[in-house]
């Protein structure tokens, strides 16, 4: 795992991960999180990788605002089947069964979602944050599985996928948490905007 952190305005270059790499964004701004976000959406829908989003709504919403501003067309994306959102919370909901990510229900509608992604013998690439969201309900055990399930996921789909949590307070079960979920990651990448990445 490499810690990949940079200054401010500058950019990370996506195409030199490979697919089924894993990558992890800490923020502590939501400015932070869009910067990093817009850029890895823009330059995947300008490399004709299909771009999955799992996001909040809010969030979805933000950088639809974030892409007109680069004069990214997100809707003749999705008609081209370039950009592809999807509600977090919702997709969430139809896996989790006791509290837990269910590997069966996880495995077949991501599998549903990456097929759809794949027409036209596309690459593709996603972000999610259906873990950001156990992590803001102090869901641990659930997100450490999700993260599990994703990396296979990666592994056996040859996908590339870049995930973001809110930076943690200072409690000793959160930074217990913090340090598993890098652990679960090829790459951690800065908290605030992002820089062209090397091996650290």
């Amino acid at each position: 795992m490499n810690d990949l952190s940079g200054p401010t305005g500058s950019s990370v270059a996506w195409d030199e991960f490979a697919p089924c790499e894993h990558l992890v964004q800490f923020y502590d701004s939501k400015a932070a999180l869009f910067d990093m976000l817009d850029d890895f959406v823009a330059t995947g829908i300008a490399a004709g990788e299909a771009t999955v989003v799992i996001a909040l709504n809010e969030h979805l919403a933000g950088l639809d605002a974030r892409m007109r501003q680069r004069s990214v067309d997100l809707v003749a994306a999705r008609w081209r089947g370039l950009y592809i959102p999807i509600d977090a919370t919702d997709l969430l909901a139809q896996f989790m069964i006791n509290g837990l990510p269910d590997e069966q229900a996880f495995r077949t509608r991501i599998k549903t979602i990456l097929d759809l992604a794949r027409q036209n013998g596309r690459k593709v690439r996603a972000f999610g944050e259906m873990v950001a969201i156990l992590w803001s309900e102090g869901r641990h055990e659930a997100l450490l599985k999700l993260e599990d399930l994703w990396n296979a996921v990666c592994r056996e789909e040859s996908v590339k996928l870049f995930c973001a949590y809110p930076r943690p307070g200072d409690g000793v079960h959160e930074a217990h948490t913090h340090r598993e979920i890098c652990a679960a990651h090829s790459h951690v990448l800065g908290n605030t905007s992002p820089r062209r990445l090397a091996a650290a």
